[in-house]
Formats: C-alpha cells, sequence, structure tokens
C-alpha cells in the first residue's frame, strides 16, 4: 500500500497496525520509512502534539517473517505511546538470529527516545515498548568472531547521538517483555555530550538482552532514575576490546554499566562463562548509585565492581545495598574468578549473600561499607584488600568455623531480650571469631536494669568479646572505636592464667588500650598468694561532670583528685563526699 494513500479509517480507535503504513512482514523490501510514518503519526505538532491520529502501535510477528530496518525510528515529543508487538522469535534462535525486527543499517540506533528540549521543546512522556524482539545484526555474532562494522549501535538507545549536542528529556518509560541482542549496547541511556539530561523514570521489566559485546544495558551521564527487574542480562560485555573509549563508555565491558544517576536492580538473572565472561564486571559502577537485591549470577569474574560513587555532599556518599545476592557456578576456580565484589564507597552495605570469590574492599576512606550474612562457597575465600584492616564495619560473616554473631540497637522501658532456646531469656551464647555486642542498652534515660549473662564459644578458643565494637588499627598497633566518642570495652574469658581481663579502648581515639585509670572500673588479675585480685579504680577527674537533662550519672562515683575524696552522684547533677 502507497503511504501517500492510507485511509485513518482503517485505523481502529486509536491503534495502528504498522502494515496499515505499508511495512513488509517478509523482510523481502526495507520497512523503515512505513515504522516511522506511524511513530510521526503518534508524534503530532511539534511541542504540542495536536493532530495526533495514533496513540498505539502494533507490530505483529507472521510465521517466519520479520522487518528490515535500515536507519533509526525516532521517538520525539510523544505524548503516551504505546509500541508493542507479539513478543515471540519466529524460531528458537540458534545460529541465525530470528528477531521480528532486524537491522540493516549501519552503526546507529535502532530505536532513538530523543526527547529534544532545544530550540523546539519536545519532550517524551509515557513512552512503553513491549512484546518486541529487536536484533542489530541479522546473524548471531559470537566473542570468535570479528564485530562488524555495520553492527547497531544499540537497540534502544535514549537520549541523544554523540556531536548532537542537545539536550533531553525522555519521562516515564517502560520498556517491557522485550528481547535484544547483537548491538553494542541492549540498551543505552544518557548523553554523550555530558549535557543537562534527565531521563527519570526508565523501567525495564522482564527483559532478555544478549550477546551485546560492550554492554547490556548502559546508564550514563546525566541520568536520573532506572529500574531493572526481573530480566535476563546474559552474555555481555566481552568484546570490549572492539570499541575504544568515546563518548558513550569507557573501554570496559559488563552486563550492566552504571555512570549516573539511580539504578536499583530487582531479582537480577546474569551469566558469561568462559570466552562470554565481561572483561570488567557483572555489574559495573563507574559512578552514580546501584542497590542490587536479589540476583542469581553464573558469571565468571567480578559480580559487581564499585570503581565510585557519587557524592550529594562535600562528605556524603550516595550509598547503596546489595543484599540476596547469589553469585556462584560449577565451572568457577581461583583463576576465573578471585573476587565477587570489590566496593570503595563509605556506606555501602553488603548483606545476606553468597559469594564464590572473595569481596574485596578497597575503601582509603573514612566510613567504610558494612558486610553482614556473608557466606563464601569457595574454601579460603575471605575479605581482601586494603579496606580490610583499617576502620570499617565488618560486622560478620558466616565461613565455616566462624559462625560470627553481632547485636546491636536496644530495647524499650520494660521490655527484655530474649532469644529462642535459651533460658533465661537474657542469656545469649555468641559464636565466632571476637564476637561483638555493639550498644547494648536500654532505650530510655531511666533505664530497664537488663542483666546479660552471655558466654563465648569462639572459633579460635581466644575467648573474645567486645562490647561496643571496636577495630585493631595496624598502623596505630591498637584497638580504636568505631565511633571516637564512645569507649569500647573488651571482656575476656577463660584460662588460669588470666581468668577474667577487662579493658576499654580510648574514647578519644588514641591507640592505645587504657586501663580504668582514667574510664573507672575493674581490674582483675593474678598475685602471688592468692588465686585471683580484684580492685576497684574509680576515675579521675579535678571536679564534678557537667550535667544535663540527658545524663544519667545516679549511682556513678570518681576519684577527686584535688580534694582527694570520692564521690558519688545521688541523681540529676548532686554529688556528695563519700569519705
Amino acid at each position: 500500500m502507497s503511504l501517500t494513500k492510507v485511509s485513518y479509517s482503517m485505523i481502529q480507535g486509536s491503534s495502528a497496525n504498522v502494515l496499515d503504513f505499508g511495512a513488509d512482514p517478509t523482510g523481502a523490501t526495507d520497512s523503515t520509512v512505513a515504522f516511522q510514518a506511524a511513530l510521526d503519526a503518534a508524534k503530532g505538532a511539534n511541542g504540542t502534539g495536536a493532530g495526533r491520529t495514533v496513540f498505539s502501535i502494533y507490530i505483529p510477528t507472521p510465521p517466519g517473517g520479520f522487518y528490515k530496518i535500515s536507519s533509526t525510528l525516532l521517538v520525539d515529543g510523544t505524548y503516551g505511546i504505546r509500541i508493542f508487538g507479539d513478543n515471540a522469535l519466529t524460531q528458537r534462535q540458534d545460529t541465525t538470529s530470528q528477531a521480528t525486527i532486524r537491522w540493516y543499517g549501519t552503526r546507529a540506533p535502532i530505536f532513538q527516545l530523543r526527547g529534544s528540549t532545544d530550540a523546539v521543546s519536545n519532550p517524551n512522556f509515557n513512552i512503553k515498548i513491549q512484546d518486541l524482539t529487536i536484533s542489530g545484526y541479522p546473524t548471531v555474532v559470537t566473542p570468535a568472531d570479528p564485530i562488524p562494522a555495520n553492527m547497531a549501535l544499540s537497540g534502544i538507545h535514549i537520549g541523544n547521538i554523540d556531536g548532537f549536542n542537545e539536550n533531553t528529556l525522555n519521562r516515564t518509560i517502560e520498556i517491557a517483555n522485550v528481547t535484544i541482542d547483537n548491538c553494542r549496547f541492549g540498551i543505552w541511556s544518557g548523553n554523550p555530550d555530558g549535557l543537562n539530561t534527565d531521563h527519570a523514570t526508565v523501567n525495564i521489566d522482564n527483559c532478555y538482552i544478549l550477546s551485546c559485546p560492550q554492554a547490556g544495558i548502559v546508564w550514563g551521564t546525566g541520568n536520573s532514575i532506572a529500574v531493572v527487574k526481573g530480566c535476563h542480562v546474559v552474555l555481555n560485555g566481552w568484546g570490549s576490546a572492539s570499541f575504544p573509549a568515546d563518548d558513550y563508555m569507557p573501554q570496559k565491558g559488563a552486563n550492566i554499566y552504571v555512570t549516573a544517576g539511580y539504578v536499583d536492580i530487582i531479582s537480577l538473572a546474569t551469566a558469561g562463562l568462559g570466552t562470554y565472561k565481561p572483561t570488567d564486571a557483572d555489574i559495573y559502577q563507574a559512578s552514580g548509585r546501584v542497590s542490587i537485591m536479589n540476583a542469581w549470577s553464573d558469571t565468571h569474574g567480578l559480580f559487581f565492581k564499585q570503581e565510585s560513587a557519587s557524592t550529594f555532599s562535600a562528605n556524603g556518599y550516595q550509598i547503596a545495598q546489595i543484599t540476596g545476592v547469589r553469585h556462584f557456578e560449577g565451572t568457577m576456580t581461583v583463576g576465573n574468578t578471585p573476587d565477587s565484589i570489590d566496593i570503595c564507597a563509605p556506606g555501602t552495605s553488603v548483606i545476606s549473600c553468597s559469594f564464590y570469590g572473595n569481596v574485596r574492599l578497597t575503601s582509603g576512606l573514612s566510613g567504610r561499607p558494612i558486610c553482614m550474612g556473608i557466606n563464601f562457597g569457595r574454601t579460603g575465600a575471605t575479605f581482601v584488600g586494603n579496606g580490610v584492616d583499617v576502620q570499617r564495619s565488618l560486622i560478620h560473616h558466616g565461613n565455616a568455623g566462624n559462625f560470627a554473631q553481632s547485636f546491636y540497637g536496644g530495647f524499650d522501658v520494660g521490655q527484655t531480650p530474649s532469644n529462642t532456646g535459651n533460658t533465661p531469656s537474657t542469656t545469649f551464647v555468641i559464636k565466632g571469631d571476637d564476637p561483638g555486642v555493639m550498644e547494648v542498652a536500654d532505650g530510655s534515660a531511666g533505664g530497664t536494669n537488663m542483666i546479660w549473662l552471655s558466654r563465648t564459644d569462639d572459633a579460635n578458643g581466644s575467648q573474645v568479646q567486645w562490647y561496643m565494637n571496636c577495630y585493631y588499627d595496624t598502623a596505630a598497633g591498637g584497638y580504636l572505636p568505631l565511633q571516637n566518642t564512645k569507649s569500647c570495652w573488651r571482656i575476656q574469658f577463660g584460662g588460669q592464667a588470666n581468668p577474667l581481663n577487662v579493658s576499654v579502648a580510648d574514647p578519644n581515639g588514641s591507640s592505645g588500650v587504657l586501663t580504668f585509670t582514667d574510664i573507672g572500673g575493674w581490674l582483675v588479675g593474678n598475685s602471688a598468694g592468692f588465686k585471683t585480685e580484684a580492685n576497684f579504680v574509680p576515675p579521675k577527674r579535678t571536679v564534678d561532670p557537667t550535667y544535663t537533662s540527658a545524663d544519667y550519672w545516679k549511682g556513678g562515683i570518681y576519684y577527686n583528685t584535688t580534694t582527694n575524696k570520692l564521690r558519688v552522684n545521688v541523681g540529676g547533677g548532686t554529688w556528695q563526699d563519700c569519705n
């Protein structure tokens, strides 16, 4: 059908079929002009959308058919459109791609969501692309093949093309049930010219992105918010050597690459074995903020690489969480997967994950990453990197034979801690290598007089417990508190030579472990002729401590070095001499 003879009476309601605009479903002739005509009918007048005749475009998948596309299909200045197909391959992929839409052009995007905001402000709003199969090259490309010069730049491209030097604005985009293969990038979003792009929110749902040699998904400069949910992003990022660094991406390879904005990755499945292994990482965070919630990864090498993270102030990082990740595959070895993740940004949390390789902490900044509930699937895998032996918040991990636990937080008035299976309810058995109980206190100034009856079953037999955790500073050669305004109590049990040894780290941050001369407390040790000897040493001061309404001093005692008297607090700011 000639495009000049299209009868819009053939369009049922607001939905159009690309066949009505002359598209060829056999692939014998080029369907680019027909597809673009349908997209333009959905666009209307620049800046206003006036005169729109189409609000939904259907791309059918005839058995054995496909659509030949040779230049970029542009969605620009469109206020609400759904582009959809049958989400069907003409047959199962084997040696040739069976996508419904196949690329026969030069290196350019197949679909481009431009949303120009320059001379005519014409952003895109409420765009939905669903149920399509898109291929950037007529045949499947593998790591053994040279990268074709005319492979598509991207299957779906959100933003401008490098060198056009324009702002773009795309809001509320959904890409759902879409398969993309054989493009340099499966989905690319950003602004290669570094301008004030603002793409938010982009939802990528239930998509299958594979065999894209540099990256499956790229969230680039100038983006805001993206959500990748329930997707399979596999076998991408192995061909980065074929693409020198440019404005689209550095010379790196990944299944997902993030360099700006916020990206939430939920229920992800990834893979990349042998020659299909991404050259740099499964998920690579060059900057921005990444959160990963539940992922199953069979990818060799790093699952997650955090090169940097965006900041929101001079000291504040856009922190992220990584939780519920399983990074394990039967052919992983120390050689192909030495590390599973590499993180550096302060405040990043890694919680309840199973890793084959090491957790590498490369932070050199204050406020280290937090790791809790990490299980390693390889003998010898552990925490490594220059962030391990310096200040960090490495709370606990679950290696065989080292079942560390930590308790932190508090209880409200009238409540008591409990632990199922132990009696009385205030008894805790803490297992692990120097386990810690952090800030064990109630939630009120009045106090609940909690009694802690705890013992340790330490993995290495040292029988050391920490109350209000501290860490050992290798360079300083001593223990330091995690917060330099709070003391850290070190309690050691066991052994006839030293049945009880209580010490404390300096709350002011010095490297030594103090006696109670400054802090006050019990000193217990052996003396000749006595099995044990116990002395109470009060803290020494020259004046009464300053009282505020938030202080709770009642019952406190100190030695006044000016009057040489012990003084006890009888409530509030009132102190009186004991002798």
